[in-house]
């Protein structure tokens, strides 16, 4: 699977992404909000899609350009 694939499918439940609760940002695989990549909670946006780019073996530079390439938010 292509990497860009990989953040495609995201949005079916195979990439990872993050999201906000109580304050701290948390990465997480897609469509599974309530289940943490463990260690993730961050004080900062930034520093949980680190998180998610790690947890899918991508640079951080490189994930962000994917997302930003299919308008993921």
């Amino acid at each position: 699977m292509a990497k860009e694939e990989k953040i495609l499918c995201g949005c079916l439940g195979i990439g990872y992404t993050v999201s906000q609760k109580d304050g701290m940002w948390y990465a997480h695989m897609c469509g599974y909000s309530y289940i943490p990549v463990f260690g993730s909670f961050c004080e900062s946006k930034r520093e949980a899609l680190e998180w998610a780019a790690a947890s899918m073996g991508l640079p951080y530079k490189e994930y962000m350009q994917i997302r930003q390439k299919y308008s993921i938010k």
